[in-house]
């Protein structure tokens, strides 16, 4: 199954986090799995963002579930200069 993600915000395009593509096996009978997206800290104030996690392509006789998309939201944490 294929994983990415999408931005959601032109601010995120300038380096908030790590953008991630990559391929999840699931175990036989697995239904949940961890994902590390780094967030980086850029030290430019500026509002919460967020971004989308999308899961795609299941392997051949699997479906994806009714929730296939996650929105992760930055909040913000630099200090404002």
């Amino acid at each position: 199954m294929q994983m990415f993600t999408k931005c959601l915000s032109l601010s995120l395009l300038a380096g908030d986090y790590t953008v991630v593509r990559m391929t999840l096996t699931f175990p036989a009978g697995t239904t949940r799995m961890p994902v590390t997206i780094r967030t980086l800290d850029d030290n430019v104030g500026e509002p919460s963002e967020m971004f989308t996690a999308v899961l795609s392509s299941p392997g051949s006789g699997l479906v994806l579930g009714p929730q296939d998309t996650a929105t992760i939201t930055i909040p913000e944490n630099d200090s404002k200069k």
